[in-house]
């Protein structure tokens, strides 16, 4: 199922604002109670916060995804940096 990356931003615009970082378990859970879908935080987030970059630079938003980061390293993770190609 494809996420919606406006509830996605959303949830993520609201962290930005009180200049919070989430980890990818918080996601999940916020995004699941948001939309009723559930988005596995070990393995599921790399390919919609790629596109989450793409959404944004479509839409000339700030590219909110560095928010999220791992419980363990409290950094993003490993794909974090690449840019997308649709700009």
């Amino acid at each position: 199922m494809e996420p919606d990356y406006s509830v996605l931003y959303r949830i993520l615009r609201q962290r930005a604002a009180r200049a919070e970082p989430i980890t990818y378990g918080g996601l999940s859970r916020l995004y699941e109670a948001s939309t009723g879908n559930k988005i596995d935080a070990h393995y599921g987030w790399t390919p919609p916060l790629m596109e989450l970059l793409n959404w944004c630079a479509r839409k000339r938003l700030p590219p909110l995804y560095a928010l999220v980061i791992s419980e363990h390293t409290a950094t993003p993770g490993s794909g974090f940096g690449v840019r997308g190609g649709t700009h």
